[in-house]
């Protein structure tokens, strides 16, 4: 009975919250005011087809009419959520003023200086970036971090091309390639170890990777050579000197990430050929940049006269990287020793237990 009293009562505190009386709430609900005042006194309860709409009409969640108290804590939760999403609509209204006022400024302020509009271009791009750190963050809900970086790398793109064309200048290739190349090296691997396509695309995120970083790399370079107007070169120099040093980085990567190798194997295979890299480096790019390849023929003819005439600092920093390669390669080696030989001492083991 007290239950019904005190389900009773809150019903009616509840209307009375509302500014209902029993008469326009049971108007609401389809159903006489004495139903109503039944509930109220304590003499029965609402049919369960009667929860959900004495719910959106009370502003009351189910559980706390089944309970006959408010849930503070849902409420709290619920008011919380309704500050922030009015301090997100603030937050976006005062940047929207900002910029807008901004714009219509510069605006104003460019056409009448000199009767046509030229700078205030540059004034929305910087907007454009500015709102892409400030307001995407906020506006998308998934994947907040890649929207921000393609926005800002698109509105960071569209400012080259507008200063290029305020100033007369042609970098604008040699600014987007370079943007893409950093984005690529810092971003890309990320990127595809999270995207669910396939485990063998995830699984060579390094080598595609590597692979788009060398294709904008080589474009950036074509960019400055049409640039400098030495596209003469491209072929000759530039290309060969950079994929002298791209084809270290691909073996390295190799190394690393797709020998099957213990830790201190793949430690020394990389000293080593570092270490054989700095040793050919200098006559190799003379040879191919300079187009001196006496030092080159010497190194191929005769290695050890090489070593002991043009020995250089690259040459000596590449002797002992070798020299402390085969310390991790040994190393590595008796790793694989000592884990045989404890697999089979396991096995054997296994045997006998059998």
């Amino acid at each position: 009975m007290e239950e019904k009293i005190a389900f009773g009562k809150y019903i009616a505190d509840k209307r009375k919250e509302r500014g209902l009386t029993q008469k326009s709430l049971a108007e609401q609900l389809f159903i006489s005011e004495s139903a109503v005042s039944k509930w109220e006194r304590g003499k029965s309860y609402p049919d369960i087809t009667l929860v959900t709409s004495i719910c959106q009409i009370l502003n009351i969640t189910e559980h706390e009419l089944i309970t006959a108290s408010d849930d503070m804590s849902q409420r709290l939760i619920e008011k919380k959520a309704k500050t922030l999403t009015q301090l997100i609509h603030h937050y976006h209204l005062t940047w929207g003023v900002i910029y807008i006022a901004l714009l219509i400024g510069c605006f104003i302020g460019d056409l009448v200086g000199d009767g046509r509009v030229d700078w205030f271009f540059i004034v929305l791009g910087g907007v454009l970036i500015s709102a892409s750190l400030t307001n995407v963050p906020v506006i998308v809900k998934d994947h907040k971090g890649w929207w921000t970086l393609a926005s800002f790398t698109l509105s960071l793109i569209l400012m080259f091309g507008i200063c290029n064309l305020y100033f007369g200048v042609n970098w604008f290739f040699i600014a987007v390639f370079a943007t893409l190349l950093s984005d690529s090296i810092i971003f890309l691997p990320l990127f595809i170890k999270k995207q669910k396509w396939n485990s063998t695309i995830r699984n060579h995120a390094a080598g595609i990777s590597f692979l788009v970083d060398s294709i904008l790399l080589l474009l950036m370079i074509f960019s400055m050579a049409l640039y400098t107007g030495s596209l003469d070169t491209l072929l000759t120099k530039a290309y060969p000197g950079t994929l002298y040093g791209l084809i270290y980085v691909g073996l390295l990567i190799g190394i690393i990430r797709y020998t099957p190798f213990n830790l201190y194997m793949k430690w020394g295979l990389s000293l080593l050929l570092s270490g054989i890299y700095m040793v050919i480096s200098n006559p190799i790019l003379e040879a191919l940049i300079d187009g001196n390849d006496v030092r080159f023929k010497m190194m191929m003819r005769e290695p050890l006269t090489y070593l002991s005439t043009q020995m250089d600092l690259n040459a000596l920093i590449g002797i002992v990287l070798m020299a402390l390669s085969v310390l991790f390669i040994v190393a590595g080696l008796g790793v694989k020793m000592i884990k045989q030989s404890k697999r089979l001492k396991e096995e054997s083991q296994r045997e006998k237990t059998l």
